[in-house]
């Protein structure tokens, strides 16, 4: 009997799969790119390009948009390559990834957006924002509108984009990695800066401090030291939440240079919040003995070999009256609270202070910045009395809600580390952000914002596994057998 042939299936004649027809159609993007360059502004070409490959990967997964924004956001890359300022490049990722987020969530019926009660206040916020503009005479304040929308979108996607512990987890790492990288580049520019002055400009190098070297809201010394507290316990606590010794002992030393960058920065303000964190792990650890002998020990040993100019930087702060600088934040601080008083309803506008300070609320002979140097005064300056009160109900909100957290854990015994660990972190982290926000002009950096997005999300995933459990648990609950029936059959309660 003759053999008969082999049948051919479709996947066996299929010789492009989807894959295939990516790639060739990612080199024929490089040729077409490559080919309008020569003909065209290269930096339009490249925006075009750079959209195109954006919109593909945000078609695939919303949620890598949030990752490139980040990216673009801590590495600061428009500040390196000024050419690219002029593309807007933080909207371009913001917008695409709302709008691609929006489409998957009405394609795919499963998929629910997260609206938590604090996104209310932002929305109000946004409100007294919008109905404070045209009360300014700042040109500015259009621009400053549309920077304060673009916070609250980004604060809606994160949370409604790290909806499992794996995406939150990959968030934080790269969160992490970006601020090391600051870091690093922050210390070696200290050193380096300090080897390079005169010996009789050493002292004045110390006091006033370094900061990550950009043209961003890094640049300045006392901002980074901000933002080097913001994320220190994100890293502390990562030590015993992995499992990895490799992991621990990066995060170990990724914390030390966290350290380094705070007491580098010159920052009084972070010095603080460093140890109102500090204060904070200590009541809520459970060894406290061994804690406080720890902090005593490292305060006592940094303090013995730090430099006499930095030690004279921070001692100067109890005789405040001939500090310069403390009297420069009086001086705004009181202008802060006149500009309140004369607009205590909508305020001068949102990020105006320094508009209004310069053009009216000046002291005569002052000289020194002309920023508010306070999240609160800067709230209640800026958008009156409803700012001030929305700032204080997200703060409160922030931290009722990593409570929720806790009490969820326990309650569904849930065993995930990362979860009762960030949220002891996150804790750390916004009061951290209160404490040297307090003496700082932060209220529209991006601190506060990933700090709610972090504490939201965080909820919501234990919410998520916690709720998961407790249906299993109904459901094995609910299938009983019943002994007249056949064995194996099995019936609940509704039948």
């Amino acid at each position: 009997m003759a053999k008969q042939p082999k049948a051919i299936s479709f996947q066996q004649r299929q010789h492009i799969t989807p894959r295939g027809l990516g790639i060739i159609a990612l080199i024929f993007l490089c040729f077409l790119a490559g080919w309008l360059v020569t003909q065209f502004n290269p930096v339009i070409v490249f925006g075009i390009v750079g959209i195109t490959i954006l919109v593909a990967l945000l078609f695939a997964s919303p949620y890598i948009g949030v990752l490139i924004y980040l990216i673009f956001e801590y590495a600061r890359v428009p500040a390196m390559f000024p050419a690219l300022q002029a593309l807007q490049i933080g909207k371009l990722i913001v917008v695409p990834t709302l709008l691609m987020l929006l489409v998957h969530t009405s394609i795919t019926k499963s998929h629910k957006l997260v609206f938590d009660k604090v996104f209310y206040l932002l929305i109000f916020w946004f409100g007294l924002a919008v109905i404070s503009a045209p009360l300014s005479d700042s040109p500015g304040v259009w621009g400053a509108l549309l920077d304060l929308s673009k916070w609250f979108i980004i604060c809606f996607l994160i949370v409604n984009l790290l909806k499992s512990l794996p995406k939150f987890q990959c968030f934080v790492w790269l969160l992490l990695l970006l601020n090391l990288k600051l870091s690093q580049h922050q210390i070696r520019s200290y050193y380096s800066g300090f080897r390079g002055v005169s010996e009789q400009y050493r002292d004045f190098f110390i006091h006033q401090g370094v900061g990550a070297g950009s043209s961003s809201f890094f640049a300045n010394a006392t901002d980074f030291g901000l933002a080097m507290v913001v994320v220190a316990p994100l890293v502390l606590f990562l030590i015993p939440s992995v499992r990895s010794k490799f992991l621990k002992i990066f995060a170990c030393g990724t914390f030390i240079a966290f350290i380094i960058s705070i007491l580098k920065s010159g920052s009084r303000g972070a010095a603080l919040a460093m140890f109102a964190m500090a204060a904070l792990f200590w009541f809520k650890s459970k060894n406290k003995l061994i804690v406080l002998v720890a902090l005593v020990i490292f305060v006592a040993s940094f303090w013995s070999i730090a430099p006499a100019a930095w030690q004279d930087r921070f001692l100067s702060a109890e005789d405040y009256e001939s500090d310069a600088t403390a009297m420069q934040r009086i001086e705004l601080w009181k202008a802060g609270i006149r500009m309140f008083a004369n607009h205590p309803i909508f305020g001068v506008g949102v990020d105006q202070y320094g508009y209004e300070f310069e053009n009216g609320y000046r002291p005569q002979g002052y000289r020194g910045a002309s920023a508010a140097h306070s999240i609160f005064i800067q709230a209640a300056a800026e958008l009156g009395v409803g700012g001030i009160t929305v700032l204080l109900l997200i703060l409160f909100i922030l931290f009722k809600r990593n409570r929720e957290t806790r009490q969820i854990y326990k309650r569904a015994n849930l065993q995930e580390k990362w979860i009762w660990n960030f949220s002891l972190a996150l804790d750390l982290s916004l009061l951290g952000f209160i404490v040297g926000g307090a003496f700082l002009t932060v209220l529209y950096y991006p601190h506060l914002y990933m700090i709610l997005s972090m504490i939201i999300s965080l909820h919501y995933i234990t919410k998520e596994k916690a709720e998961n459990i407790a249906n299993s648990a109904s459901f094995k609950n609910d299938q009983k057998i019943d002994k007249n029936l056949p064995s194996g059959v099995f019936i609940s309660p509704s039948d």
